[in-house]
């Protein structure tokens, strides 16, 4: 198996080996000489309980830290912004150019401040980007029912809605004064040596795709921020100090809500390294923390069937812990708002293998074939978590759940392969290379080459046999799985799981190819604070909480059940249009 330094592909193939590293650095974020019982709120290992009422009990991270005995200094403003991410971003921006005074809270520090490494997606509708492009969404209603559909209706449609008709105007906002390229197509090459460019995602559609067709359909439309979406959010950023209305406290924790007799929020406590206390007056607070992957008693009390996935999140703060561990969501909880009901969902896309997802055989370590293979990495994922786990203790290690398998005829068979999020539908033959620099380059954008195909596949071989020999998988089981597969190819009806007739590829034609497919590591946990469609926090009671705005992760209403990938960079954009909402209304107390 070709080793491969660590990509956003690599990534999503982490198992339970990697799951363990990663949980070793969850450190909680207190200052030196904090209780053990504040640190417990980001550090612990899970929820416990000895008994009593399961329908009262409250984990130890609902319990909130003391005020501060002693202030070092007060400010006041007009918003506190407390999360200096995308959501963030724009909600600094928004509520400055209202006229606000604006203080940021960011927990890392000021000369490793980094937004993300490697997202750029954005779903957006509507941008002039887009329609310079030509870029033309499929109606409201449709992309907005399917989004439903795949999160078992549980979401909130308005708020969907929503980011459907300003998602589009609100990325012009937000970008505004950055110097980037557009690039036309997807396999487009830069024409100019400028860092920042904007590609559109699988742009134009694959030749016949029609998504009324498919079991899971993809919408056309999203644009990518490159490298990433990190000088988008420092033109957020720069236009927002521009104004002279923002201050940023950097290597600074926000620690609890300041809540008034009249129920309102009227301030933030918030301190440094050195766990020096500051109190900041102000008539809204803005959270934008992003999600709480990172802490595990968070993800063992409301989501413990996630505790597979690796959390991967690479912002570290100004202390060197990783970041994402539900800081905001707390804060909002213990000032009394709740958390939305779930499920919450984890964003588990998996990437594949050589050929991305493309809906090729795939046989679990039994050496059963388990499942129509044509559905999207997110739901490859929810599967593999149902297969069984290797006997082999390496393998087993690294979460190892299943093959990806197929044949020499690969070239001319991905023209046929669903379109969109983690697919390989385009073949560039070794004469046209030359041709393609600046997408071969990229990450995930669905062209491929033979050189790229033969580095990354797991396994190869000459026959059936060996090629089952070498994935280790049970001979007998796994060789009459592949003739029975080979025979509904032939029948052209998938009697066993309903694949699509025009993505049954027999596996006959040597070499034949094996990859292999891990368990998914997660981005980020979806699941906030429940608000309303103008970014209030609500009590318990479904009131609002005067004062109080989430956006971005940390906000409710927008994901649950399943993150849906029908919409490439939906989170992004979702997270952009809510973030400048929220600061817009907390600066004009709306």
């Amino acid at each position: 198996m070709t080793k491969q330094d660590l990509s956003r592909r690599a990534f999503l193939g982490l198992g339970a080996a990697a799951a363990a590293v990663a949980g070793a650095g969850l450190a909680g974020c207190a200052p030196a000489g904090k209780a053990d019982s504040a640190e417990g709120a980001t550090s612990g290992s899970g929820a416990t309980t000895t008994g009593g009422d399961p329908l009262t009990f409250q984990p130890s991270f609902m319990t909130a830290p003391e005020v501060p005995a002693e202030v070092a200094e007060e400010k006041d403003c007009d918003v506190v912004i407390v999360g200096y991410g995308l959501a963030g971003s724009a909600a600094a921006k928004a509520a400055a150019e209202e006229g606000a005074k604006v203080i940021v809270i960011e927990k890392q520090d000021e000369s490793n401040f980094t937004v993300v490494s490697m997202a750029g997606d954005f779903g957006v509708v509507g941008s002039q980007i887009q329609k310079d492009l030509g870029i033309e969404w499929a109606p409201k209603e449709d992309i907005i029912n399917e989004l439903m559909k795949d999160m078992a209706y549980r979401p909130d449609p308005e708020f969907l809605g929503y980011w459907y008709d300003h998602s589009g105007e609100d990325f012009d906002w937000f970008i505004e004064g950055a110097d980037y390229e557009v690039l036309p197509t997807t396999a487009a090459n830069q024409k100019t040596d400028k860092p920042n460019y904007i590609r559109p995602k699988c742009f134009p559609p694959l030749e016949g795709y029609d998504w009324h067709e498919e079991y899971y359909p993809y919408f056309h439309g999203t644009i990518t921020t490159n490298p990433n979406m990190q000088w988008a959010c420092q033109a957020a950023q720069q236009a927002a100090i521009d104004t002279g209305n923002v201050e940023i406290m950097f290597a600074t924790w926000g620690e609890q809500l300041i809540k008034g007799d009249d129920g309102a929020i009227s301030g933030i406590y918030v301190h440094d390294m050195d766990g020096k206390y500051t109190k900041i007056n102000c008539k809204s607070v803005v959270v934008t923390t992003g999600d709480y992957g990172n802490n595990m008693e968070m993800r063992q009390y409301y989501i413990p069937w996630a505790n597979e996935f690796t959390s991967f999140y690479g912002t570290m703060d100004a202390a060197g812990n990783i970041g994402n561990t539900g800081d905001g969501h707390l804060m909002c909880m213990w000032a009394g708002a709740k958390m939305e009901l779930g499920p919450h969902a984890p964003m588990t896309h998996h990437m594949g293998g050589a050929l991305g997802v493309d809906s090729y055989l795939q046989l679990n370590l039994r050496g059963e074939r388990f499942m129509n293979e044509d559905v999207p990495g997110q739901n490859i994922a929810d599967q593999l978590t149902r297969q069984p786990v290797s006997d082999n203790e390496e393998d087993r290690a690294a979460g190892v759940k299943s093959w990806q398998i197929f044949d020499s005829k690969w070239p001319e068979q991905i023209k046929d392969m669903p379109d969109g999020h983690g697919y390989v539908n385009h073949y560039i033959p070794a004469d046209e290379v030359d041709k393609y620099p600046t997408v071969l380059a990229g990450f995930g954008l669905g062209y491929t080459t033979d050189e790229m195909v033969e580095q990354a596949v797991t396994v190869k071989a000459d026959t059936i046999d060996d090629l089952i020999a070498q994935m280790g998988l049970p001979a007998e089981a796994a060789k009459a799985s592949i003739e029975r597969y080979n025979e509904l190819c032939h029948k052209g009806v998938d009697e066993d799981f309903g694949k699509m007739p025009k993505r049954m590829f027999p596996v006959e034609n040597p070499p034949f190819y094996a990859c292999q497919f891990a368990s998914a590591g997660m981005l980020v946990l979806v699941g906030g604070i429940d608000c309303d469609i103008n970014m209030h926090a609500l009590d318990n009671n479904d009131k609002v909480i005067p004062g109080l705005y989430v956006a971005g992760n940390t906000m409710g209403r927008r994901f649950l059940v399943e993150y849906p990938v029908v919409v490439a960079g939906i989170s992004l954009g979702t997270a952009m249009s809510f973030g400048r909402l929220a600061g817009t209304n907390a600066a004009k107390g709306i």
